[in-house]
């Protein structure tokens, strides 16, 4: 039955990430991701996942990003890197380290 898909699961439907003022007057709109088809087995989507407010810093996002592409099959000497977005959200973004490994 539309709009479900048996190919894959919810959380990798197409996203818009946005951050919304706690008064919800305002939002500053992060990443829309695309879906989640076609991705290898141990790969990942590309673009920022696991998006998280950074704890002990006020106002700070921070995720990883695949530098591979999301495809483990990539030859590249680091598969991601940990981002950092401090508020007012500018679009200065920061790299807090790259890793080896997911």
């Amino acid at each position: 039955m539309r709009p479900y898909s048996y190919l894959v699961p919810d959380g990798l439907f197409p996203q818009e990430v946005d951050v919304w003022t706690s008064t919800a007057k305002s939002r500053t709109h992060l990443v829309s991701l695309p879906s989640g088809e076609g991705i290898p087995i141990r790969g990942v989507r590309p673009g920022p996942r696991a998006i998280t407010w950074r704890p002990g810093v006020p106002a700070t996002l921070v995720w990883a990003e695949t530098l591979d592409g999301g495809r483990p099959g990539n030859k590249v000497a680091h598969q991601d890197r940990v981002v950092t977005l401090a508020a007012p959200l500018a679009p200065s973004r920061s790299e807090l380290t790259r890793l080896a490994k997911r």
